[in-house]
């Protein structure tokens, strides 16, 4: 589960180009939160906050590593809105889903979904100002 306003490493999210007819955003891609996503709180960024931040990739540039399983990036965004979690049916059977709009520095959207039993903010106060952001 995921609080605002933290910083957490997220591993191992899948980064793929959205089907064009289920496409709500201009930008073509979608970042997915999966059972095998790992998700660390950063306590401390003290000192190497400054280096952290100059190391961020902007969602323009996340095409360049959307070719290969093998790439990494760190971005840094914020919720502009959320839906309801729904079930969805797969071919391995029904799933949760829900979905996340975040924005980055350059103003530009993305997709984020979360797969399965990931419920990214689940504590009561991220769920208040969550509804804020709501459009």
């Amino acid at each position: 589960m995921l609080h605002l306003f933290k910083v957490y490493d997220i591993t191992n999210a899948q980064v793929k180009l959205i089907d064009p007819q289920y496409r709500i955003l201009k930008n073509p891609f979608q970042w997915t939160l999966q059972r095998d996503t790992f998700i660390r709180l950063v306590l401390d960024v003290g000192p190497n906050l400054r280096y952290f931040l100059d190391g961020l990739t902007p969602f323009s540039l996340i095409a360049r590593h959307s070719t290969t399983k093998l790439s990494s990036v760190d971005i840094m965004d914020v919720v502009l809105a959320f839906e309801n979690p729904t079930i969805v049916s797969t071919q391995e059977g029904p799933k949760h889903v829900q979905t996340f709009t975040f924005v980055d520095k350059e103003k530009i959207p993305i997709s984020v979904s979360s797969w399965e039993e990931m419920s990214i903010f689940k504590d009561q106060y991220s769920q208040k100002l969550l509804k804020l952001f709501q459009w």
